[in-house]
């Protein structure tokens, strides 16, 4: 890209070069602004150097007109003529015969001179020319006319229209303006990577890479704009190259803040992932695509603007169409409004589904369940239960820690009496957080492993509910088959139990995938033991090991991502 750029900007300074020529000269004429004004500037364009007559309308001082011209040829500024007036007694709105020469140089005046010498004439103010001093010692550097001061009589020939000392500064501030831009792009980095560290956050470093490009570009622009006046280019060219300049400078801030935007939603993203609210992880991707548009529509205005477009009646434009959009999709925006008052409101959460759903849970898994049982009862088909564990575990207190565990803790004791009143035929199997292929990794059925698993990919820390001491048992989708067949081909109306032989806590989980690990506000109806602690049915519950074990699985899965 830099390289293209600079072909770029060697053919606007050639193209530039090749079009100046000879200009016509214009007679000294102070008698209205705009012939003022073309006095003093035509006379001191291209061949035409006439430094007498250009400082006719600068009460004489050709010292001080030479000046002028360079601040404007360095600055890029064309004066337009077309914007001054043509009439000798012009006055503007303060009733002052005065006007400023150009918008963006608003230290040079123009006044109509009432007596002495100059009676009659439109002057640059005494004040005006005092100002170009100043703006020529602001504009230019002291060290670069030294340097011009030490240069061999060689380095002034012309080439091109050009003098040579002012190809070797142009190629001079181009490659500083580069080395600068990448030297400050490796400290921010360096101080981005050292902050990051201190964090309590989990960032993957590669995410700041996107934002080096931007700000190298940026830095350049800056810098080849602060140096490019000391070039004492022609106008058509120090214009060309400024509008080059700015525009590398606009896009650059563009992106630049548009990927800012992006890594503060990583970042927040990462810290929402240790709230229990649900809310931040759905508000901070609105939040960015809003920040992006409004950032990419300022860009655009602003690159508008140094296009020399005028954006204000644009601006006036929008504003009414906006209105006029606005009362057209009334209805819509009362919707998306609607919507921010029910994301900020929190009338439900994401998660904690039996506490958040309870009239749903407790229909399920009594209504729904009871007719379940009533068909194989009225078809005198077996019955294959799926149970949970945690109406076995803390001696049998946990069938108490949420609806759900309530519900089918109920549900068992259901089958006991059905057992007892009619010689209902049933198997019940106690599953322990099953694992494998085709688990669910995201959203709100999601497994533990498939849940750190996916945080895993994704480089992202693994979520610990506090403490991380709540134990689990964990058991293969392999193994779990295989005793759901074994149930069913019984006739004992037993309970089975179905794990891994060893319990573990979700922190020694989280240990075994050896990467970062956040942690979660504890949460009601959180489980702390499944152990097997309550055998107070008529029929004692069988345990069932499973083949696979949970260490091998997730080695062999952070080995896999290994090879990818």
């Amino acid at each position: 890209m830099f390289t293209r750029l600079i072909h770029f900007t060697v053919a606007v300074v050639f193209s530039a070069v090749l079009s100046i020529g000879t200009v016509e000269a214009y007679d000294a004429n102070c008698t209205t602004p705009v012939d003022a004004t073309k006095t003093l500037l035509k006379n001191l364009m291209g061949d035409n150097w006439d430094t007498t007559t250009a400082a006719a309308c600068l009460r004489g001082d050709e010292k001080a007109a030479i000046q002028l011209k360079q601040v404007l040829d360095a600055k890029g500024i064309f004066v337009d003529y077309g914007k001054l007036p043509s009439t000798p007694d012009y006055v503007n709105a303060s009733g002052n015969s005065v006007i400023v020469l150009d918008a963006r140089l608003p230290e040079v005046e123009l006044e109509l001179v009432e007596e002495g010498l100059f009676a009659g004439q439109w002057q640059v103010s005494e004040l005006s020319k005092n100002n170009i001093h100043v703006l020529y010692g602001e504009t230019f550097s002291g060290y670069v006319r030294a340097f011009l001061d030490v240069l061999p009589a060689t380095f002034f020939e012309t080439i091109f229209g050009l003098q040579i000392w002012q190809y070797l500064l142009f190629v001079i501030i181009l490659f500083f303006s580069w080395l600068a831009g990448r030297l400050v792009d490796r400290v921010i980095y360096n101080q981005f990577l050292a902050f990051i560290e201190k964090q309590t956050f989990s960032l993957d470093p590669t995410k700041l890479l996107p934002l080096r490009n931007p700000i190298v570009w940026l830095i350049i622009s800056l810098l080849f704009m602060a140096g490019l006046p000391d070039l004492q280019l022609p106008v058509r060219i120090s214009s060309g190259l400024f509008f080059i300049a700015r525009l590398v400078m606009s896009f650059s801030a563009v992106i630049f803040c548009s990927r800012i935007i992006d890594l503060l939603s990583e970042i927040f993203l990462s810290k929402a992932e240790l709230t229990e609210s649900k809310l931040d992880d759905q508000l901070i991707p609105l939040i960015n695509r809003a920040g992006k548009t409004l950032v990419w529509i300022l860009g655009i205005v602003f690159i508008l603007q140094n296009m020399g477009v005028q954006v204000t009646a644009l601006v006036a434009f929008g504003s009414v169409g906006g209105v006029a959009i606005a009362l057209a999709s009334k209805d819509t925006v009362e919707n998306l409004f609607g919507s921010l008052v029910v994301f900020i409101d929190q009338p439900f959460q994401i998660g904690d589904q039996s506490f958040l759903k309870m009239n749903e849970c407790l229909s399920s898994n009594t209504v729904g369940s009871n007719a379940v049982f009533n068909f194989c009862l009225k078809n005198k088909i077996k019955l294959i239960y799926s149970a949970t564990s945690a109406s076995l575990g803390n001696k049998g207190d946990d069938k108490n820690l949420s609806p759900y565990a309530f519900s089918k803790a109920k549900n068992l004791e259901l089958l006991e009496n059905l057992k007892k009143w009619f010689g209902f035929k049933y198997e019940v199997i106690y599953f322990y957080n099953v694992y494998g292929p085709k688990q669910i990794c995201e959203g709100d059925m999601a497994t533990v492993i498939g849940i750190f698993e996916n945080q895993y990919i994704k480089k992202k820390p693994l979520t610990v509910v506090l403490p991380g001491s709540q134990t689990r048992r964990f058991t293969h989708i392999y193994d779990t088959v295989e005793t759901c067949f074994f149930a069913w081909k019984q006739n004992k109306c037993r309970h089975y139990s179905i794990s891994d032989k060893k319990s573990y806590s979700i922190l020694e989980v989280a240990k075994m995938f050896r990467t970062k690990i956040s942690y979660l506000p504890k949460r009601d109806g959180e489980r702390y033991a499944s152990a097997l602690t309550n055998i107070s049915f008529s029929n004692k519950v069988y345990k069932r090991f499973g083949k696979i074990y949970l260490k091998d699985y997730i080695n062999s899965f952070i080995k896999s991502q290994i090879k990818l």
